[in-house]
């Protein structure tokens, strides 16, 4: 993730130069003659200092936005796919939702989609190999959607924007494959408002997600700063 190693690498070269700046300060230092030794340790000191500050602030969500910035994905997006088929209901309207997991901080992409006449019950694929580029905002993601005992297998490639005058990516426009039924559809995805999540999910409780994609299928909700 190059922006989470730019953020430390910056924190590191910051602490350093004022350890060294301070260092020579000092009136009557430890050990005169030896201010490569306090450079040395400035050096250390400050790359684990930068380590400490930036992993602390990757647990919270401004903390995450506020690192990774204009990289900065994670959330809830509205999801429409385009090009109907009788092989599979993957066109359906769905939510993603995009996290980052576990200590490396590793991407992952969770999809509900809503209800069918052929599907009793909504239905999710899972990823299982999530890339996403800092510096031109591409993205890739091989997925599995577990149907009983089988699972149908796929991937998306495409791409993130920024729309209208927001700090972060709130809009994708890619491609979806599902292996063997050799149709390209087309996906686009806006971010939704973290304020709405927040009410929805108090009102409706577990079927927010149901209620978002009945009420609201027509409408796109992109995120607004915080």
């Amino acid at each position: 993730m190059g922006s989470l190693w730019k953020a430390k690498k910056k924190l590191g070269i910051f602490f350093t130069t004022l350890f060294i700046m301070l260092s020579y300060e000092v009136k009557n230092p430890l050990l005169p003659g030896y201010q490569w030794l306090l450079v040395i340790i400035s050096f250390t000191i400050s790359s684990y200092l930068a380590d400490f500050i930036v992993e602390y602030m990757m647990n919270f969500r401004h903390g995450r936005a506020f690192i990774l910035g204009k990289s900065w994905i994670e959330g809830y997006w509205y999801l429409k796919t385009s090009i109907s088929d009788h092989a599979h209901d993957i066109s359906n309207d769905g939510i993603v939702f995009i996290t980052y997991e576990g200590s490396d901080h590793e991407l992952n992409v969770f999809t509900y989609r809503t209800k069918t006449d052929s599907l009793d019950s909504g239905f999710s694929s899972v990823s299982e190999l999530v890339t996403a580029r800092d510096y031109d905002t591409k993205f890739s993601n091989y997925f599995v959607i577990p149907e009983g005992h089988k699972s149908t297998h796929g991937i998306t490639v495409g791409k993130f924007f920024c729309n209208g005058d927001s700090r972060y990516l709130n809009r994708f426009e890619g491609t979806v494959v599902l292996f063997g039924d050799g149709l390209y559809r087309r996906q686009v995805a806006n971010k939704i408002e973290f304020s709405l999540i927040k009410r929805l999910r108090k009102e409706h409780g577990d079927n927010w997600k149901d209620y978002l994609l009945k009420h609201l299928k027509e409408r796109s909700f992109i995120e607004k700063d915080e």
